[in-house]
């Protein structure tokens, strides 16, 4: 499977030294030139929230952040522990996590 991810996961990947997960789930990775020169140079091109409601449109299926790290729990990838410490470094670094999201993820991670 191909994935062409955005900006915001391969910071939030980066910053939790885990970008590995993008290719253990996809195999292969595309980087649109736009989200290139986005991670270079530090600065927002694009509305996220309108890439996803564009690509949703498409009928491209959509998996931020948090639903990797969802999935690397369930297959066994990380464990609970090792995904509460990626979210604490994702707060502790000023990424923003949806409450929604994070309650999602907590009910998925209870050991």
């Amino acid at each position: 499977m191909i994935v062409i991810p955005d900006t915001t996961p391969l910071i939030s990947l980066m910053k939790i030294g885990h970008l590995d997960l993008l290719k253990s789930y996809f195999g292969e990775i595309k980087i649109p030139e736009a989200v290139y020169k986005e991670l270079t140079s530090n600065s927002k091109f694009a509305d996220e929230a309108k890439g996803r409601d564009v690509a949703e449109q498409m009928g491209i299926k959509i998996m931020g952040t948090i639903g990797l790290l969802i999935a690397s729990y369930k297959n066994k990838h990380m464990n609970a522990e090792e995904i509460r410490k990626c979210i604490e470094i994702l707060r502790h670094s000023g990424r923003h996590i949806g409450d929604k999201y994070f309650r999602l993820l907590m009910e998925q991670i209870q050991d």
